[in-house]
């Protein structure tokens, strides 16, 4: 008898229209309900990526008109005040008043400090430094989406004040309702050309669909749930890659095909990962008989999370092997996921250890201890002996 499908909560309505317990159509910047009654709209999540839930990316890319004027006055004259931001007219020198300083400082920041940030090794440096540069002198898309991770790298800096980050995720939602665009209208990607640009492009807005929680995080009072917003990211992760996959072959024989060189390295679970895997697999073995709908589901979901923690007890290169991982998993276990699941948390709990290790990358900082914390929070006090693995891997300092 085939699984019933849960009717869905949505989890990323604002808090007034949850208050009132009233549906939240979730437009950016501010919701009807609010816009309507005039009042105040604050979000939990920050949104990144709700335009890759059906019908969304029409409400993400229409409800930033307003917000990109704002960012873009705003941020130039936070900008204009800051020291080297005043510049008098010397003879015929040209004012700098005639050219976009806030874009030209995250273009600035891309050079000199952010597309380094995100680069894996050696080979797909020079592709983010700058072919990518290069191709979005032609492609505005890319070019917001450049624009959006710099911004965010910047507010996420421990010299970024209060002020001036809040101009900077004002600018990041602007751009990021601007690079999206690319994937809201199929015309845009339809030659082999386009295809380079959306691949690149899609990188991009997984980076930012990680650090947009993370600098939301700082600046508002209000508690999000990492779990949800995490749950998010994977939906966002999974469109991108199955967007990529068709055009993948052709990516590789181009000059973006830095972004896939990666080192061949024997991998291996340790100890420690075989007997966590082993639990898991005895765990899975309590709860379900082999004849339950989910047995399958959950099976693939281990043998894939055995896979990648072979890459991270053998210094495998594992930003890519993260990601895998998230769209290798059957759709089933992310639907387990969002229906909270008791073993499907167990599971993502484990993968926890995984973004933790990956955590001196700044757009995943936090989010392994994070979720770690929201799982542990949401499970029964019966299957906390189900996440110890986890908890001893990430409380565990390393020397």
């Amino acid at each position: 008898m085939p699984r019933k499908q849960k009717a869905r909560k949505s989890h990323h309505g604002c808090f007034e229209c949850k208050r009132r317990s009233v549906k939240c159509n979730e437009k950016r910047p501010q919701c009807s309900h609010c816009e309507n009654r005039q009042a105040i709209c604050h979000y939990a999540a920050s949104g990144p990526w709700l335009w890759a839930e059906t019908g969304a990316g029409h409400a993400m890319a229409t409800a930033m008109p307003e917000a990109t004027i704002s960012s873009e006055s705003a941020t130039a004259s936070h900008y204009a005040k800051q020291p080297g931001g005043q510049h008098a007219s010397h003879g015929t020198a040209t004012p700098m008043n005639e050219f976009n300083i806030p874009h030209l400082r995250l273009l600035l920041s891309w050079t000199t400090s952010t597309c380094h940030s995100i680069s894996r090794n050696h080979a797909d440096a020079g592709v983010w430094e700058r072919i990518i540069p290069k191709r979005a002198l032609s492609c505005p898309y890319i070019l917001h989406g450049i624009f959006t991770v710099s911004a965010l790298h910047l507010a996420l800096s421990d010299e970024c004040d209060g002020i001036e980050q809040q101009a900077l995720i004002e600018d990041a939602g602007h751009h990021q309702s601007g690079a999206i665009k690319m994937f809201t209208n199929p015309s845009d990607v339809a030659g082999p050309s386009e295809h380079l640009e959306s691949f690149a492009l899609s990188s991009l807005l997984i980076i930012s669909a990680f650090a947009f929680p993370l600098v939301i995080s700082r600046r508002s009072q209000a508690k999000s749930n990492p779990l949800d917003e995490l749950v998010g990211v994977f939906m966002l992760i999974r469109k991108m890659i199955n967007f990529s996959t068709p055009i993948m072959d052709g990516v590789k024989k181009s000059e973006l095909s830095g972004l896939f060189l990666l080192e061949d390295v024997e991998s291996s679970p340790s100890e420690s990962s075989q007997r966590a895997i082993a639990s898991l697999h005895e765990l899975l073995s309590t709860v379900c008989s082999p004849s339950h709908e989910n047995y399958e589901v959950f099976t693939r979901t281990i043998d894939r999370l055995e896979k990648l923690f072979s890459q991270l007890d053998s210094k495998y290169e594992t930003i890519s092997g993260s990601f895998n991982w998230v769209c290798d998993v059957p759709a089933a276990y992310i639907d387990l996921l969002q229906e909270h699941d008791p073993l499907a948390l167990v599971i993502l709990a484990h993968y926890c250890v995984v973004l933790h290790q990956l955590r001196k990358r700044w757009w995943i900082s936090s989010w392994g201890r994070l979720v770690l914390d929201a799982v542990v929070e949401t499970l029964s006090p019966t299957w906390s002996s189900s996440v110890a693995y986890a908890i001893h891997a990430i409380d565990t300092p390393v020397y």
